[in-house]
Formats: structure tokens, sequence, C-alpha cells
């Protein structure tokens, strides 16, 4: 495995996403590698313009209290809630931390009086702004409890898969510019980025690109099938963020993310005129602001004592 480090005199010229040159007048700004709401600390230089409109185009969407990707937030204790439905129907919020439910409407007023509907921690923060605190603890204590024991909260929690891609290619362009720049401004990462920025699909289905677990089964079957090789352990710790590429094919580049620890779905994308790792090149958020690089290739003749 190789540290990031070495390619610091080449990397950070030109915005991985429009290509645009970054020099002491246009210094850009850093773009977190696979997103300081998921854990990321490594970052690449990109101008100003594309990191606030794909931060509110793509990053944004995907982080909203619906959305899958609200989970992870909730992992690393960035958040907390996850917005849902009450079984009386109304619109609501449960704490996956906690356990507490919360009403999003809490007030209702009617011409003779105003009603509260709430946890005892929202009523007892709302009725303090009207009540001093004897006054409080009395109406707390005469209302009325209500116990959702067997009975369900209802959350729905989506994930636009044209905006995951999206995300992919965002994170494949800024990790690849960190460790291969001269391929990710080339000609070869023009449907990267044109994935990235909405004008084009990736190839094929998502859910079906190959990820880690079926590339960990295929590489250990490669090794323990040669005579005297040593183990293989491709995947180190990516809690902080990790890409794998794999072009084994020729013309086509896969893009396999992790996200705090957790494998998501892939892409592919054309990948004209470039040869890369057959077997895979592995960049890793090491969590202190650098990247470290693993070229399975590499790997797998060490193990087999090539």
């Amino acid at each position: 495995m190789t540290n990031g480090r070495a390619t610091e005199k080449t990397r950070d010229r030109q915005c991985p996403f429009c290509l645009t040159l970054l020099s002491a007048d246009r210094q850009g700004s850093a773009d977190h590698l696979f997103g300081r709401a998921f854990g990321g600390t490594a970052t690449v230089r990109a101008c100003k313009d594309c990191n606030q409109k794909l931060g509110s185009e793509v990053e944004g969407p995907l982080q909203w209290n619906t959305s899958l990707m609200n989970l992870i937030k909730v992992q690393l204790h960035k958040v907390q809630a996850v917005e849902g439905t009450l079984p009386n129907g109304a619109p609501g919020s449960l704490n996956l931390i906690t356990g507490e439910v919360r009403t999003r409407h809490l007030v209702e007023e009617t011409e003779d009086a105003r009603y509260y509907t709430g946890s005892e921690r929202q009523l007892r923060q709302a009725l303090s702004k009207k009540f001093p605190p004897s006054e409080v603890q009395r109406l707390i204590s005469a209302a009325q409890p209500v116990s959702l024991g067997g009975e369900w909260f209802q959350t729905t929690l989506e994930i636009d898969m044209r905006l995951w891609g999206r995300m992919v290619a965002k994170m494949a362009l800024a990790a690849g510019c960190r460790v291969a720049p001269h391929l990710f401004t080339s000609e070869a990462a023009a449907h990267l980025r044109d994935v990235c920025w909405g004008k084009a699909a990736p190839i094929g289905n998502p859910l079906m690109v190959a990820g880690y677990e079926r590339q960990t089964a295929r590489w250990t079957q490669m090794v323990s099938d040669h005579p005297g090789a040593t183990n293989l352990t491709p995947f180190p710790d990516g809690s902080h963020g990790q890409m794998l590429f794999v072009s084994a094919v020729p013309g086509l580049l896969s893009c396999i993310p992790k996200v705090a620890g957790r494998e998501f779905w892939g892409i592919v994308v054309e990948w004209p005129g470039e040869q890369w790792s057959s077997e895979g090149v592995l960049v890793t958020d090491t969590g202190d602001g650098e990247v470290a690089v693993r070229d399975l290739a590499q790997d797998l003749m060490r193990c087999k004592g090539q």
C-alpha cells in the first residue's frame, strides 16, 4: 500500500469536475472525497462553483431526513432521527438513539383552547416559553399520557438512484484525481464526468456491479489455487470512505464505493483508450486527511511469489 502524498506535486492543478485550471488567482476550495457528513476527511481541490453546485444538487438531497443515506448520519451520531408518520396519521419523527417519538405539529388551536401533543421533553420545551416551571410541571402531570406500544411508527426512506449514480461519479472523480490525475483529467474520464453532472447515465444496473465481497472471494480463490501462495487480505478498514476502481473489461471502468465502512451500489462508465489495474485499485481515506492506494494486481503477484 502506498500513501497519496506521492502525488502532491501533480494533483490539484485542475478541478476534477469541470477541468478548470486552478492557480494562485483561482485557488478553489477543498472538496471531501467521500463526504464530510459521512465521516470523510481526505479532500481534493475543486473550483468553488462545482463544489457549491454539486453540494446543493447531489450531496444535499441525498442527506435529507427522508433519504436512506440519512441512516449513515444516524450511525455516525451526526443526526439522531428519521421522519415518518405517527399511528394517528400525524407527521412526526423517531429518535433512533433514544426511542423518543416527536410530533411535527405540536400545537393545535381552536376558538376555545390550545392543545399540545408531543413527547414529554417536547412539551416541556414548548410550555417553558409561556409558563413558569411550577405551572409547566402541573400541566405535564395533568396531561393525558398516550402509549404507542404495539403500534407502528411508519417511515419511508428513499434514495434517488440517478442522484446516487451522480454521487458515485463525484466520489470517483475526486478520489481518482488524488492518486491518478493523468487518468482522471484525460478523455477517458469524460463519461464519468458526464454522469457526475447528470448529462449521461452509467452503463448497466448499479445493483449488479460486482462488490467487495464478490471480489474478495475471487481473489482468495486465485491465491489458494497457487502452490505456496500467502494469504491475501485485500480490503483494510475503510470507515472514512473507500473507492474501488476495476477496469478488467477494456473500455469500461467500475467504481464501487464504501461510505462509513459500508459498501453501496457502484457504477460502470465508459473508459476508452486507457487501462488501469485489471484486478482493481483501492483508494482509502486514512482518516487523517490523506489517502492510501493499493493495487490489487501487484498484491496478487506478491502473494503468489511472482
